[in-house]
């Protein structure tokens, strides 16, 4: 049997999918459309790429497991002691 990872209500609102991630006193913020992409050969890749998929999801048929991409997309570098520094994708 699959392995039921949690979904974060990405799917909820594709169209403001918001993303923050930190290291230290900076960080990046990402916005933009989730699209998804259920090609078999691009989850296949995914597999390959970031091996620890294989012990959340066990395969790439697994239907918990999705691919999405950003469209649409902007960003900003931030920082404790740095004005926010904006950009698209």
């Amino acid at each position: 049997m699959y392995s039921q990872v949690p979904v974060f209500g990405i799917r909820a609102i594709p169209d403001r999918l918001r993303y923050t991630s930190a290291n230290g006193g900076e960080w990046i913020r990402l916005r933009g459309k989730a699209v998804y992409e259920n090609n078999p050969t691009v989850k296949k890749k995914a597999f390959e790429k970031y091996t620890f998929f294989n012990d959340l999801y066990q395969t790439p048929d697994n239907p918990a497991f999705e691919v999405f991409y950003l469209a649409d997309a902007e960003g900003e570098f931030w920082s404790k002691t740095e004005s926010p520094e904006p950009f698209c994708l």
